[in-house]
């Protein structure tokens, strides 16, 4: 599970891990999910964020350095395909990338 997927597609990512422990995807799961990862709220230890914002801002974070980017990628290539991440060749790629294809499980797309 990338935690990419979850930020993205938190019902779906957490009815897939419930169904992994055999556990009922009960109501208020559902709803703890819609009120925790719609909205921000200030403050440091605030759990309540917009889960679609959250994993793509290091993108910005590293632009400066893309050297960096480029370590990264190179040293963690097999992983990188194996979970499903993209590459960037710049730091304009970089900017404007989705890193994530598609996950090795489809039914991640699937919000149900």
């Amino acid at each position: 599970m990338r935690y990419e997927d979850i930020s993205l597609h938190p019902e779906a990512a957490f009815k897939k891990i419930f169904k992994f422990f055999h556990l009922p995807f009960h109501p208020q799961v559902k709803k703890f999910l819609i009120s925790h990862t719609t909205r921000n709220t200030t403050g440091v230890s605030s759990t309540f964020r917009d889960s679609k914002l959250v994993p793509f801002h290091w993108k910005e974070d590293f632009a400066s350095n893309f050297t960096i980017v480029q370590e990264i990628q190179n040293k963690c290539e097999k992983a990188m395909q194996l979970w499903g991440y993209v590459s960037a060749a710049n730091v304009d790629e970089l900017l404007k990338l989705n890193p994530l294809d598609l996950p090795p499980w489809p039914e991640m797309h699937a919000e149900g």
